[in-house]
């Protein structure tokens, strides 16, 4: 029943925006790089980021009244994700999209979600964001980068790995594969953990480099290994669920503080709204998306027993001595117990 009302709340914020432009007091504009559809099979849905945007939208012009008025400009027409942050904090814009990776490069703490293993299910991402821990994390986050995130959900699902050499049963199939990473030092050291080798390559160029055999896989979710059509060269995948990838909606700290109560309140609401559509999106575009795979003859998918699973959680050590090293410890060691407390919560 959630899940429905989500994806609801998704295609109602679609169907809204025809609707006639409203006076606005505050104008809030959004930035956005990505295209906003995407296909799955039969199936065209908006992108999940897209989808909370549009929620955000309609749902905060329609609890003010027109008073805050919400403008999307999509299709990188300001620029990419980096770009939209450097303008959030110059005042050009008020909001965008991003996922971890851009933000980063303002605030490296956020780092701390590219620890492997760190999530059983989709389930456990979402109680760490309602967590207490978040909330301190979120407001150093704000204080420290002037960047306030005010909605989170899932960049795709879980990324997973595959190959064209072999069905990956354990984290010993890994070994001496050639994997494909995005330049992301802890993604990378997953890898090297597994006995794999980690081969930074620019997503325009992934599917040749796959076919021609300058590396022998990669990693991605479901629905991105769709979207790229990896899977026309690629033989075994393999659902290791090894990071979820989070992506969000991020305000303008100055921005943010300067709205009024009333004003504050319903931008607050209007990102959980924002949240549960883009979190039904992914869902359905991730289930669709591995169906897909599974369909597929060209390609084996396989998910391992959880004994077999537990293999692959050796990556985890070297990724969290590698973030000691390089961003808040502290950190890194309360989203571990974090993690866990959920995971025990919910047996």
């Amino acid at each position: 029943m959630k899940m429905l009302k989500a994806i609801c709340l998704a295609l109602l914020s679609c169907s809204l925006l025809a609707g006639p432009a409203l006076a606005a007091k505050v104008t809030i504009k959004i930035g956005y790089p990505d295209a906003t559809m995407t296909k799955v099979g039969d199936y065209a849905l908006p992108f999940p980021t897209y989808a909370a945007m549009l929620t955000f939208k309609n749902a905060v012009e329609a609890s003010t009244q027109g008073e805050v008025g919400v403008e999307i400009f999509a299709g990188g027409s300001l620029g990419d994700h980096r770009s939209n942050l450097e303008q959030i904090l110059i005042g050009n814009i008020q909001m965008a999209g991003p996922s971890d990776g851009p933000i980063a490069n303002f605030y490296r703490d956020i780092q701390v979600f590219s620890i492997p293993y760190l999530f059983s299910d989709a389930l456990d991402y979402y109680a760490l964001m309602d967590s207490d821990f978040m909330k301190k994390f979120l407001d150093d986050m704000a204080k420290k980068s002037g960047l306030r995130i005010i909605s989170a959900f899932e960049n795709g699902g879980f990324r997973n790995f595959s190959n064209s050499k072999r069905q990956v049963k354990t984290a010993a199939d890994m070994k001496g594969l050639k994997i494909r990473t995005m330049e992301i030092p802890s993604h990378m050291e997953i890898v090297k953990a597994l006995g794999g080798s980690p081969t930074p390559i620019a997503w325009t160029e992934l599917y040749t480099s796959l076919q021609t055999g300058v590396v022998d896989g990669q990693e991605n979710s479901p629905l991105t290994t769709m979207l790229g059509s990896i899977q026309e060269v690629q033989k075994y995948y393999t659902l290791d669920g090894h990071i979820l990838g989070p992506a969000f909606l991020v305000i303008g700290e100055d921005f943010y503080q300067g709205l009024s109560k009333e004003h504050r309140k319903a931008v607050d609401e209007a990102a959980i709204k924002a949240t549960m559509a883009a979190s039904g999106i992914v869902r359905v575009a991730d289930s669709l998306a591995l169906q897909a795979l599974i369909d597929d003859p060209g390609i084996e998918v396989y998910k391992p027993t959880p004994a077999e699973l537990e293999t692959f959680k050796v990556a985890q050590k070297p990724v969290v001595e590698y973030l000691k090293k390089n961003i808040n410890k502290d950190y890194v060691e309360q989203i571990l117990i974090e993690s866990e407390k959920i995971k025990k919560a919910r047996r």
